[in-house]
């Protein structure tokens, strides 16, 4: 679990991790914002097609919202990642 917080994968575990307030920092007075994943989740009984994630995400490509989700990608040392450009992110 720890892999997780230290190199995250996936851009939208990545996006959570940046959602999180730093401590100190003063985000009231408009020189910093925190971070947030643009868009919404989709209804639960009406998932799109291909990467749940696709239409919300930085990386997405036309391919990223066709067909099932992505294979699961070897991350290496025992992780995987189900994202189609995790290494680019």
């Amino acid at each position: 679990a720890s892999d997780i917080f230290s190199s995250p994968l996936h851009p939208y575990t990545k996006g959570l991790l940046a959602c999180i307030p730093e401590a100190g920092v003063d985000y009231g007075n408009g020189a910093r914002r925190l971070y947030s994943i643009p868009g919404t989740m989709p209804d639960a009984s009406r998932l799109p097609s291909g990467c749940v994630f696709a239409p919300r995400c930085r990386l997405a490509e036309p391919k990223c919202s066709i067909g099932n989700d992505p294979e699961l990608a070897d991350a290496g040392e025992g992780r995987l990642c189900r994202c189609r450009r995790w290494k680019e992110g």
